[in-house]
Parts: C-alpha cells; sequence; structure tokens
C-alpha cells in the first residue's frame, strides 16, 4: 500500500476521578510527549498538538495525523556470508532458512558489511499498517505509563494509575480507535460537568471537543479555565477591598475545578488578631480559599472562594465554607496562645530531640554550630553585631518545636519572628531569624538586614559541609537535601552585600565548627564541597557572561562574587 493521502484529527481523553491537582500539568505534558513521540517513531506525518486538562480528564489533540503508515523498505541483514554458502557455492540451510523468513529468494540477496564481517541480506518491503490499528496496540501502555508520584489499583486487570479510570475517548477522525485499558473500553463518548451536565455523551468529531464540553459546564483548556478564576476573583474587588495576591493558589483551585464560579464570604473579625502570614496560610491550605485586604494592605473578615459548580444557594455554600473556616482559624488562635507561652530560649533543649540528619546530630547540636559559625563570620565581616548574629543563629531554629510550625512547616522562621518579639527580643534578632532562611527559593529575596545576612550564610554553609562531610552529595538532578539552592543561595547573598568573605573561607569554617563536633573531616570531603559551589558559581555567572571569561576569573582564585564580577568586567 502506498502512503496514506488522507490526515485527520487525533483525539485522546483519558476520564478519572478527581486527580491531585498537583500532577496534572506535568502528566498531560507527558501524555502528549507521548503520543507525538509514538506518531513519529512510526513514520506518521502530524501536525500540532494541544493538551487539556481538567480534575476528571487529561487530554491531547494532534491535528492533521497521517491515517495510514507509509510503506516502506528495510534491509534486513541475516547469517554471515561464511555459513550461508557450502563449499560448492550452495545455499545452507542457514540462507535457505533466512529466505523464508523474510519471503526473499536467495539469489535476490546482496552482501553487506556486517559486525564481524559480510553478511548475507534482503531488502524486506514492508506494508504500512493504519494509524487507528497502530494507536489501538500502543495507547494502553502509553496511558498505564504515565508519571504519575502515586499510583493506585482498584480493579481485576492490576492497572496502576493514579486514580480509577472511568472513561477513554479515543478517536481519530471519524473513526474509533478500539482499546481496553484496565477494564475500561475506549469509545468516542466522554462526560460533561459530573453535576451541571451529568451523564455521558458521543462527540460528533475531534474538532467539536473543546466547544462540546463547554456547552456541559466544563473549561476543559487550562489557560482558559484560569483567566474565568482570575476574572472572577477580581470582580470581586472594591475600591476597599482586594483579593491577596497569590499566584500559586490560583494555579491550584485552576485543577480543582472543571466550571470556576467566585464568590465572597465573611468570617468573625476576633480572627484578624492572628499574624497574618498565619491566617493566610489558615485559608489557602485547608480551604483553597483567597483572603482580603483594604486598601491599606491589612487584612478584613473576608475571603473569596472558587466553587467547581452553579449552586443554587450561593450563601449557604458562603456558610459552610465560613463553618470550616472558623474552625481552622480557631486551631490557629490555640497554636497561636499555647506557644506564646512558651519562650523561644526555654525550646533549645526539645531541639535535642529533633534528629537533623544522621552523623550530623540533633538539631540542637547543629543549632550550636551555627551559634559558633554566624560568631566567626561576624567576626571578620560584621564586627559591631557579632552579639546579634550569635542571638539570632541561638533562637533559629528553635521555632521548629512549636505548635505552629508543626502543623505549618512553611512558617518556620515566620512565627520564629512572632515568638521574638513576643519574648522581649530585639526588632534585629527578630527579623534576623526571619531572614535566615532566605532565599527559600528560585527568586525569592535575600536577607534584608545585615545579621540575617550572616546567619543565613551560615545556615547554607554548613548545610553544605555537613552533607558533604556524611558523604550526601547530590548526584545528577537527585539533590534531596537542596544544596545547590543553599550554594546559590550564598552566592547571592555575597554578591549582594558584599561582605568581605569569600565561599571558601566559609567553607572552611563550617568545616572547623564539625571538625570541633566530633566529626571527622577530611581534606577530600573540603576539596568537593568546594568544587561543588565553584560548579555553581560557573552556572550562574555563565548566564550573563561568556564561558571563558569565568573560567579565566576563576583560574586565579576569585571567590567572592562582586569581585568576580568587577574583574571580568
Amino acid at each position: 500500500m502506498s502512503v496514506g493521502e488522507t490526515n485527520s484529527q487525533l483525539l485522546l481523553e483519558v476520564g478519572v476521578e478527581e486527580l491531585p491537582p498537583g500532577t496534572i500539568s506535568s502528566v498531560v505534558k507527558a501524555f502528549d510527549d507521548r503520543v507525538k513521540a509514538a506518531l513519529e517513531s512510526w513514520g506518521l506525518q502530524a501536525g500540532s498538538s494541544t493538551t487539556y486538562a481538567t480534575p476528571r480528564r487529561i487530554a491531547v489533540q494532534v491535528s492533521g495525523v497521517q491515517t495510514q503508515q507509509p510503506d516502506r523498505s528495510e534491509m534486513v541483514l541475516g547469517p554471515p556470508v561464511s555459513i550461508a554458502y557450502d563449499d560448492e557455492g550452495n545455499p545452507s540451510p542457514a540462507a535457505a532458512g533466512f529466505a523464508r523468513k523474510v519471503g526473499v529468494e536467495v539469489d535476490k540477496m546482496s552482501v553487506q558489511p556486517g559486525k564481524r564481517g559480510d553478511v548475507l541480506a534482503a531488502e524486506v518491503h514492508i506494508v504500512g499498517q493504519s494509524a487507528v490499528t497502530l494507536l489501538a496496540d500502543a495507547l494502553p501502555e502509553i496511558i498505564g505509563g504515565l508519571p504519575f508520584p502515586k499510583k493506585m489499583r482498584w480493579e481485576a486487570s492490576g492497572l496502576a494509575f493514579s486514580r480509577p479510570i472511568r472513561w477513554v475517548l479515543a478517536v481519530l477522525g471519524d473513526q474509533t480507535i478500539p482499546f481496553t485499558v484496565g477494564d475500561v473500553q475506549s469509545s468516542n463518548q466522554t462526560e460533561g460537568h459530573r453535576f451541571l451536565a451529568p451523564g455521558t455523551f458521543v462527540l460528533e468529531s475531534p474538532d467539536s471537543y473543546q466547544e462540546a464540553l463547554r456547552s456541559r459546564y466544563v473549561l476543559a483548556d487550562m489557560g482558559e479555565r484560569k483567566s474565568r478564576i482570575e476574572e472572577g476573583l477580581a470582580a470581586l474587588e472594591t475600591n476597599d477591598i482586594k483579593v491577596v495576591p497569590d499566584p500559586a493558589l490560583v494555579d491550584t483551585v485552576t485543577n480543582l475545578v472543571e466550571w470556576p464560579e467566585t464568590a465572597l464570604g465573611s468570617f468573625p473579625s476576633s480572627y484578624l488578631a492572628l499574624p497574618r502570614e498565619v491566617l493566610i496560610t489558615e485559608l489557602r491550605q485547608h480551604q483553597k480559599i483567597f483572603a482580603i485586604e483594604d486598601a491599606n494592605g491589612s487584612l478584613v473578615p473576608h475571603f473569596a472562594v472558587v466553587m467547581g459548580t452553579q449552586p443554587a444557594d450561593v450563601e449557604g455554600v458562603l456558610r459552610g465554607n465560613a463553618r470550616v473556616i472558623r474552625a481552622r482559624l480557631e486551631d490557629g488562635q490555640f497554636f497561636y496562645d499555647e506557644d506564646r507561652k512558651t519562650r523561644l530560649e526555654d525550646r533549645i533543649d526539645a531541639l535535642d530531640k529533633v534528629l537533623y540528619l544522621k552523623g550530623l546530630g540533633s538539631v540542637k547540636e547543629r543549632t550550636e554550630r551555627l551559634v559558633g559559625l554566624s560568631r566567626a563570620i561576624a567576626e571578620q565581616v560584621l564586627p559591631d553585631s557579632v552579639d546579634d548574629c550569635a542571638r539570632t543563629a541561638h533562637l533559629a531554629k528553635a521555632d521548629l518545636v512549636t505548635l505552629m510550625v508543626n502543623e505549618f512547616a512553611e512558617l518556620q522562621g515566620i512565627m520564629g519572628r512572632y515568638y521574638a518579639l513576643h519574648d522581649g527580643e530585639s526588632e534585629t534578632v527578630a527579623q534576623a531569624i526571619e531572614e535566615h532562611y532566605r532565599p527559600r527559593f528560585s527568586g525569592d529575596a535575600i536577607p534584608g538586614s545585615t545579621v540575617g545576612a550572616v546567619v543565613a550564610l551560615a545556615d547554607k554553609v554548613d548545610a553544605i559541609a555537613g552533607c558533604f562531610a556524611v558523604g550526601l552529595i547530590p548526584k545528577g538532578s537527585q539533590d534531596p537535601y537542596a544544596l545547590r539552592r543553599a550554594a546559590i543561595g550564598i552566592l547571592r547573598i555575597l554578591e549582594d552585600t558584599r561582605l568581605n568573605i569569600g565561599f571558601r573561607g566559609l567553607l572552611t569554617m563550617a568545616f572547623q565548627q564539625l571538625e570541633a563536633q566530633g566529626v571527622d573531616i577530611t581534606a577530600g570531603m573540603q576539596t568537593g564541597a568546594s568544587e561543588f559551589v565553584e560548579a555553581r558559581v560557573r552556572v550562574l555567572y555563565s548566564e550573563r557572561y561568556t564561558h571563558d571569561l569565568v573560567d579565566a576569573v576563576l583560574a586565579v582564585g576569585c571567590e567572592q562574587p562582586h569581585e568576580l564580577m568587577a574583574r571580568i568586567e
């Protein structure tokens, strides 16, 4: 059969119970990548692709897919020539067997070079298969192999998937692609909104997919759904109140609903006495709802909720959310009140029961290292604030054993600041306790105070030195202890603050603190840690300058980022 002359639109949709919102974007991309890779491997031409995803479906749409695989010729290698013929030049059983296998007469074969000498070879004509046949064979494996972090088995076939599969839509043009995934048979049917348009329906054509779902209260396009949420939140705002910006929560909610509707609710104003970060975290973590602030940036007793349906009784939904919010905020108030009954200073001993890393002792032992390290750094670069740096380091990890941080780990440091101020610590120390974790992530701000910068350097360099001392070294893309992020953080702090110390000097101090606590340190550990940080220097500054310039400056031992940039310039 010759090359197929027709092209059709391919549409694949896997319908499931609600997926975890954090997995949807990466999995639908993997679905798209694997389908396109399969089409390419079969020699099938295809146009552009589009992905769709909601909590109940992931879908890939590919335009212009060739419906028939091209015929092709393939050179198939057979037995070595040395055994393909007998002494009289007649085909041996090996040659005859190869001829039968490929369907080509021996005298029509050629001799081709092989890995170990000349071999018998035959040019075989391979008839292309239909795209429907190829897809039907491959899709069960493609779908079953999608990379969910956690999978479950829920039916007899043993298929493991993130959530139970309820339907599979698979069509190429007007043809249904027949296959089974688990105990679900593919079809040309899909489902609308679970409550607003329940039940299955036949999709007329792949082209009508997005509009057919929209008419049944499903916005399949993630970008469109996100825009509708942002517009809905903006519509709730007035001159007096604004939704607290939270792009990450918008992304999460986008993957929690199929047909977003927004509404404004309220809770008792007494809870505004809670720290701002606590109130916002309680709302976003437990209910996935948005905090509201006034024109001056102060929180007000209102919240914005994104619903996944059009309830007949919106006020009832808001009352339900408010009941849950009150319970959660009551928990937060309890944690906050209880935590303040014990000073941070009095929590230090409790850190001795918290393991830091195997071979590196408890968090209390780490705190002792941080105090010594912060003091040593400050004596060199900030002599007027040595005591503030040491005090900050002493209290920096104490909030790890509070009720609030035990509930919300992301509030570590933040709650330390509040509790330090409550205990009567100076504003300088309290601020630095919060700042010493910065930068927490790519693009995050560095510490705003020099005391915070010194303790942040101590925190990050101790993590790197400690992990290298006990063999917890990043390999390939694996970096479970975020040492690369710590190294980049060190470089950013040194660059912006221009503190008169280099990363090698910091590492030397860190290893000295470890050795003082009885950790065996070798020259190889120190060299490895230094080379690790230097590699981050190359990565960070090669984004701004050419590799040869960065290498030339590093070759003369430059280890202070601001000096490195000055030498390059």
